[in-house]
């Protein structure tokens, strides 16, 4: 049935010719590019294109896929390198820019205190914690450097 195109993860969809013809097709400065840190969610902001569209996402429970995972995808760096760039969209998508007015050395404040947070967190209970969890609080610095990177990206083409 219905669902909202945020709930839509991946490339296991198909979407109809007439809605790309009509609200665009895949954005070319989002998703693999040939880059290890490209941004990535291009099915994302194509789907919340077409979402305010006024097009309809929805869940087909007895579709049956099948996913290649290439061996490079089960190390854990690559996972890690994942969050990195879901952090860039992350911040592409959300315009968190727009609304901060303190910013330091081109990164809003707010991402640096976080980035800050989660290092000391590592660094003070790390050692203490669950395998899972040390793995979560990476999952999460990963994520805040693909933030401040994309952060920064904006603060060095807005200066050109």
């Amino acid at each position: 049935g219905p669902i909202s195109a945020g709930a839509v993860w991946g490339p296991n969809m198909a979407i109809r010719r007439t809605a790309l013809d009509k609200a665009g097709h895949f954005n070319a400065q989002v998703g693999p590019d040939g880059s290890e840190n490209y941004i990535m969610g291009s099915e994302t902001e194509l789907l919340d294109r077409l979402e305010n569209a006024g097009h309809q996402a929805w869940f087909v429970k007895n579709a049956v896929i099948h996913h290649q995972i290439r061996p490079v995808q089960l190390n854990r760096n690559w996972a890690l390198q994942r969050y990195f760039r879901f952090g860039r969209a992350s911040y592409r998508l959300s315009n968190q820019r727009n609304s901060c007015k303190n910013f330091i050395n081109g990164v809003e404040r707010w991402l640096w205190s976080a980035y800050i947070k989660n290092m000391v967190t590592r660094i003070v209970i790390g050692p203490f914690l669950p395998e899972y969890k040390l793995v979560q609080l990476q999952e999460q610095t990963m994520f805040l450097k693909g933030q401040i990177y994309q952060s920064k990206e904006y603060s060095n083409n807005s200066r050109h």
